[in-house]
């Protein structure tokens, strides 16, 4: 028997039984692509990256099923405290011994994660030729076990990788040293460079060469991204196909300067979005900057934590690839300790999606408009007011509450920090309230 024949027996029988009704579907020509969790996520560890869960990793770590589900569990768990060089120090063991046990499942699962490591680091050229070589590996045994149609949805989030493979990850910063520094927050400001006309979200004024322009500081962000007239005025040509944002389809280029404040940022990769998008410093982007302290009117950068601020370790939910991360906080609701996406691109103060009280959806039904790549979308809710607490400080706050169809999930804007601060330290990875 060759070897090849034996990758694919052991392949057919590592996946059938989860694949026993999917593979039906991925042969089905219109079919939406399989996600990866659809065919190997029997331990959980995907679900847990994809909701920041450090606890269950650590769980599985302590008591795995296998040795390998114990080293992707934590290549995973130190994915979600941003450790990625830990994570991926951990994904390569678990790729190695994947491939002495022929796992190719397993082997498929942590190269996935070890990709998005790079993402998140905004290397997004090493990400896409690592998801391009994924797709060459894997693809051809799997569709002779599952059908010419069969798909990864996280192995498609670009059709062709090919444009992107030569793309330079080459990102300098210079300046960050020295006396912490300050940016005021402002609405931002319309005009040629920034023609949204729908959301006043709150920016700071941002710099490249002698242009400059608002951007909003976006911790629920990828990576930076500019609209289409800014890229335009910087000279910047995108390469067509990137990551659909939430505005419809991206490009991805090179801004060879960036100045946030007294820090530059050399050869910065960022998407390039429809006109009607603001400019937007991403979680990637600002990860760069090292310690910094958000309020709703100003953000710090390089001061220590505030006085009598407890730390917590800094957690960030994503897909497995790397999309969609979102900073993950403590915060307590009405004396209740629940985690909360932290999104200061937000301009609300807290809303909440989902509720385990249904009597929470009674009352005045009210709307607003909501963007998405599709366009506003009118969105309703509920007010409930809450009492908040973040770190020391604790407030009545008028959350929006919202139908959702499983679990709850809070999302803390801008303006939830009026009166109180958010200190990330992107180096140390922990964070926490006060000040």
């Amino acid at each position: 028997m060759t070897n090849a024949h034996t990758r694919l027996c052991l392949l057919t029988a590592l996946l059938s039984a989860s694949l026993a009704s999917a593979s039906v579907a991925a042969q089905t020509p219109g079919k939406p692509a399989l996600k990866y969790n659809d065919m190997s996520d029997n331990t959980g560890v995907i679900k847990a990256v994809e909701s920041g869960d450090s606890e269950a990793l650590l769980a599985l770590e302590k008591r795995p099923p296998s040795p390998l589900t114990a080293l992707f569990a934590k290549a995973a768990r130190a994915r979600i405290g941003m450790d990625f060089q830990a994570s991926t120090a951990a994904a390569n063991q678990c790729i190695e011994e994947s491939q002495k046990q022929k796992n190719m499942v397993q082997e498929l699962a942590c190269a996935m994660l070890k990709a998005g490591n790079e993402l998140l680091q905004d290397h997004p050229g090493e990400w896409a030729r690592q998801l391009n070589a994924m797709r060459t590996k894997f693809y051809p045994l799997l569709r002779q076990s599952q059908g010419q149609a069969f798909a990864l949805s996280d192995l498609e989030k670009i059709p062709d990788y090919a444009p992107f493979l030569q793309f330079k990850d080459d990102v300098a910063i210079e300046g960050n040293s020295g006396a912490p520094w300050s940016l005021g927050i402002h609405v931002l400001k319309k005009g040629p460079l920034n023609p949204v006309s729908t959301i006043e979200p709150m920016a700071v004024e941002v710099r490249s060469g002698e242009t400059r322009f608002d951007a909003v500081l976006d911790t629920a962000g990828l990576m930076s991204l500019l609209n289409s007239p800014t890229a335009e005025a910087l000279g910047i040509h995108a390469i067509p196909h990137w990551i659909s944002t939430g505005s419809g389809d991206s490009g991805l280029g090179t801004v060879p300067s960036l100045s946030i404040g007294q820090v530059t940022l050399r050869n910065v990769p960022i998407a390039v979005g429809s006109s009607g998008t603001p400019n937007v410093i991403g979680l990637g982007t600002l990860r760069q900057l090292g310690q910094v302290t958000f309020s709703s009117k100003v953000v710090v950068v390089g001061a220590d934590a505030p006085a009598r601020c407890q730390t917590h370790p800094l957690v960030m939910r994503s897909t497995l690839i790397g999309t969609a991360p979102k900073l993950i906080v403590p915060i307590e609701v009405n004396g209740g300790r629940v985690r909360a996406v932290l999104d200061t691109g937000f301009t609300g103060v807290l809303d909440q999606y989902g509720t385990d009280n249904p009597d929470e959806l009674n009352g005045k039904v009210e709307q607003t408009m909501q963007i998405t790549a599709q366009g506003p979308v009118a969105s309703t809710y509920v007010v409930k007011s809450k009492q908040i607490g973040l770190g020391d400080a604790s407030q009545q706050v008028a959350v929006r509450v919202r139908a959702a169809k499983s679990g709850v999930i809070y999302v803390a804007g801008l303006k939830l920090l009026d009166g109180t601060s958010a200190y990330i330290d992107f180096n140390r990875r922990v964070m926490c309230f006060g000040g």
